[in-house]
């Protein structure tokens, strides 16, 4: 079971995009989209609720409770070319049915709100610590990509697999609805719980390519917070690799959404 609970009536978007960041490793994309949220005073426009998201309540710090949800928030603004949908929630589907029902109602919602192009957000796992991350891009057309990769911090996927709605929604879009969409990832370890530094470099893409000059500065105070943090994680890898085995650079690196 999937709910679309419409918050208050949308018309007359302006060639709508959809950007998305569902919970994953190191909580990259829902960082970077609940910053711009944040940043943006956009407002919520729908609630998502599934039986298939964990039964857990979320309680906030008053000790009131609510279900897990996924919200779709608007930002518009006359400066813009673009009207801009931002997508988050609390957590991803359980399985993989529930993946691709959610991914299949929150495409549809697209369609009907005129949504041309979809962009999600997520993780990219290296093979070793990221001195100085980059992003990586996967897209459903060459000319939607090289969009992106104009940007030098920016490579496409050459290879690999993106797991959870992050990789399926922008695909499935696309396959169903005919929308435009792009994956982006930043390089992050699994080890951290939130990787900030991942979190501003997609919040960064996103502010060149669409214009939207969201503010950065709360993941700048994270990532000085958290810089003890990121060196004991470096450490901790460089030990770990000197007792391995040497890697295979054939092997595929890790992905996930």
């Amino acid at each position: 079971m999937i709910e679309i609970i419409w918050l208050k009536e949308v018309k007359g978007l302006r060639d709508p995009i959809a950007l998305v960041g569902m919970p994953g490793i190191a909580s990259v994309g829902k960082l970077a989209i609940e910053v711009l949220i944040r940043s943006l005073d956009a407002e919520p426009i729908i609630q998502i609720l599934s039986d298939d998201f964990p039964p857990h309540v979320m309680i906030d710090e008053e000790g009131m409770m609510k279900i897990p949800e996924c919200q779709i928030c608007l930002h518009k603004n006359p400066n813009l070319k673009h009207d801009v949908l931002l997508v988050s929630g609390d957590f991803q589907p359980s399985t993989s049915q529930g993946i691709y029902e959610f991914s299949d109602r929150i495409a549809e919602t697209f369609k009907k709100l005129n949504v041309t192009k979809v962009a999600a957000t997520g993780a990219y796992v290296p093979g070793e610590y990221p001195e100085t991350p980059k992003v990586f891009v996967s897209s459903t057309g060459s000319e939607f990509q090289a969009f992106f990769t104009e940007l030098d911090y920016v490579e496409p996927m050459a290879d690999g697999v993106i797991n959870g709605a992050n990789g399926v929604i922008p695909a499935w879009a696309n396959l169903k609805y005919g929308i435009e969409g792009v994956c982006l990832l930043a390089e992050t370890v699994p080890l951290l719980r939130l990787d900030p530094r991942a979190s501003k470099l997609i919040v960064e893409v996103l502010n060149d390519r669409f214009n939207i000059k969201a503010d950065v500065s709360e993941l700048e105070q994270k990532i000085e917070e958290m810089k003890g943090i990121f060196a004991q994680v470096k450490y901790h890898l460089l030990q770990q690799r000197e007792r391995q085995e040497p890697r295979d650079e054939s092997e595929s690196a890790s992905y996930i959404g």
